[in-house]
């Protein structure tokens, strides 16, 4: 950050590799088809693990399915006889006292049941939407794998790819903000940096200032650079924090004689 960047200057390079890889498995399909054999679907074997996988959480779902429904019909039963056994005018208070606490139990259970039939029915039948989603995203990729104008079409997006793995500079100016680091995932349009642009007449200047003191610069703020040899009225253009001092792009009223990482530089703001 505050690095001064050359208009067409790259200034972030994409990784190619994995587009290589891929420019290099289409060109083999697209020789394969042109050579009259079948193109292999790179994907299958992936596909194949996950409908596997399906399958087993669907065999998991009717057991635990198969399991809740009995243990919903014997809770119900449990509770229709309980039930019938409370109605019988011999029983004394205390025995129809007992058996209606063992109904509300029983009513209990069989709700507890009823909850993991339903959970296991949704489980089994979100697996089998998934099921069927990869057979037809399998069977979708196996006929793209076999067309060779879908390679053809694969390579040139892959072709225009590599052409813009380096990222350029489309103005000169000042770094004055990173947005990406190394390894980062870029999407198209995403901002990497920010580029204050230069003027012919700015003029970078760093000095000493704490975070209360960089609230107090603004750009367009008319203020007075002065050292040992001179004072040079100016005006900020650009601010850019560097931790503990702060980095001023100005527009001077004329080219001052001090550089600046010579001696001190006192910055007086203008009331």
């Amino acid at each position: 950050m505050g690095d001064e960047v050359k208009q067409d200057a790259v200034v972030l390079i994409l990784n190619k590799d994995s587009i290589l890889q891929a420019i290099h498995t289409a060109q083999a399909n697209l020789n394969h088809l042109l050579s009259g054999q079948q193109a292999p679907n790179g994907n299958t074997d992936n596909l194949k693990v996950s409908a596997t996988q399906q399958l087993e959480v669907i065999s998991r779902a009717r057991t635990s399915e198969e399991n809740a429904r009995k243990e919903f019909e014997y809770w119900s039963n449990e509770v229709s006889r309980l039930l019938f056994s409370i109605r019988t005018p011999t029983i004394s208070v205390t025995e129809r006292d007992k058996l209606s606490a063992e109904r509300e139990n029983a009513e209990l259970m069989r709700v507890g049941a009823q909850i993991k039939l339903e959970d296991s029915s949704l489980e089994r039948f979100q697996a089998e939407r998934r099921l069927t989603s990869i057979k037809n995203i399998e069977q979708t990729e196996y006929s793209l794998a076999q067309d060779p104008e879908y390679w053809k079409q694969q390579l040139q997006i892959l072709q225009q790819a590599l052409q813009h793995t380096e990222i350029i500079s489309d103005t000169a100016g000042r770094v004055t903000q990173v947005l990406v680091s190394v390894g980062s995932l870029i999407n198209p349009n995403q901002p990497i940096m920010d580029i204050v642009p230069l003027s012919k007449d700015s003029y970078p200047i760093t000095v000493s200032a704490n975070a209360e003191d960089i609230t107090k610069f603004h750009i367009g703020q008319q203020v007075s650079f002065r050292s040992e040899l001179e004072t040079v009225p100016a005006t900020i253009t650009s601010i850019i924090p560097l931790g503990s001092s702060v980095q001023l792009l100005i527009d001077p009223d004329f080219i001052p004689e001090f550089a600046p990482v010579d001696g001190e530089v006192i910055v007086e703001i203008k009331p």
